[in-house]
């Protein structure tokens, strides 16, 4: 069951997503040219609000697993479970380069986005298509934040004793976290702070 997990979600988003953006077409066979022309033009904004409304509302069967902790790397503990799901369904959207771009140069649909994966807070922050952030419920970027390209925001990490520590990271209001900058889980960053350049902030940090 644990093995085929990822396959059955994935495939969920992928076909489902690819039918809901194809649909007007189906139905609309036999139109004129004009109306064709329009149904081609829809499927694309279809195809992006159905991804993402679709993988967001998967991970929320995983999303009460987002939370801070200790917990073993064992594939039916409960909590890893529900990472699992999280986990895959998010990185269906954040390996989806195009279309999280896309995602992320739109407000509403940055909102929209932000707040189907569990995120809480502001959402007029900075942040790059490159830029690694996982566990959306455990950030909190504050206003006028800015979170460089290739930088990480690493709210979780393996331990050798096959554990997976997992906490909240904080950038206050006007932080700034630089380009390969690293935050480990539990870091807090104060308003208008400046993490530099290629920086390594260790766990649990103020």
């Amino acid at each position: 069951m644990f093995n085929t997990l990822p396959f059955i979600l994935i495939s969920s988003i992928w076909c489902l997503s690819f039918l809901i953006a194809v649909s007007p077409i189906i139905w609309g066979h036999g139109a004129g040219i004009g109306e064709q022309y329009l149904y081609f033009a829809v499927v694309p904004l279809l195809f992006i609000f159905s991804f993402i409304t679709i993988a967001g509302c998967l991970s929320r069967l995983g999303q009460k697993g987002i939370i801070q902790g200790t917990f073993p790397r064992e594939p039916f503990h409960k909590i890893y479970l529900q990472r699992r799901i999280y986990g895959t369904c998010w990185t269906q959207l954040f390996y989806f380069k195009p279309l999280y771009a896309i995602a992320l140069a739109i407000p509403i649909l940055k909102t929209f986005m932000l707040r189907v994966f569990g995120y809480k807070h502001s959402s007029q922050f900075t942040v790059y298509p490159d830029t690694w952030i996982r566990d959306l419920p455990l950030l909190n970027f504050g206003k006028g934040a800015y979170i460089s390209n290739r930088a990480t925001i690493g709210t979780n990490i393996c331990l050798s004793d096959g554990n997976i520590l997992v906490d909240s990271i904080e950038v206050g209001e006007k932080g700034l976290v630089g380009h390969l900058a690293v935050l480990a889980p539990g870091v807090k960053i104060g308003s208008q702070v400046e993490v530099g350049v290629s920086a390594t902030i260790a766990i649990r940090t103020r």
